[in-house]
């Protein structure tokens, strides 16, 4: 007879055979981890996209094309929009209501959406 093993613990599991939990408790901690890791990566994705907007505000009208070397020194997320879309060979992205296209090397047509 096959002996089934907790998906949080290890523990062998006893009773029927399509248990995935020892224990009521260990099936609460692992949903509990997954919401936490969960709640981190929204969070740090989040504050990420802050980031990304209150650079682009810096530079929104002020200068054409800027370096993705400059904005990564700053902390910019070139990975990291709102919205996505091409226009033929453009790459054209937001970050809220700031719009900008994207190159391998730069951005620029930064513009605040109204």
């Amino acid at each position: 007879m096959k002996v089934n093993h907790c998906a949080f613990c290890g523990a062998p599991i006893y009773g029927r055979s399509d248990k995935k939990y020892c224990s009521i408790t260990c099936k609460d901690d692992l949903n509990n981890k997954k919401k936490r890791q969960w709640n981190t990566r929204l969070s740090e994705t989040v504050d990420k996209m802050e980031l990304n907007y209150s650079i682009l505000k810096m530079y929104c009208g002020k200068k054409k094309g800027i370096p993705l070397s400059e904005l990564d020194a700053l902390g910019f997320s070139a990975d990291i929009c709102t919205a996505f879309r091409k226009e033929g060979t453009k790459n054209i992205c937001r970050c809220f209501n700031i719009e900008y296209k994207l190159s391998k090397q730069k951005i620029y047509d930064i513009r605040l959406l109204l």
